[in-house]
């Protein structure tokens, strides 16, 4: 998964994990 799939499902799924990822 490329970072901005990663990002956009992120999300959609689990905002928190955007967080993190952040």
């Amino acid at each position: 998964m490329r970072n901005s799939d990663v990002r956009h499902f992120s999300v959609e799924k689990t905002p928190c994990v955007l967080s993190s990822a952040s």
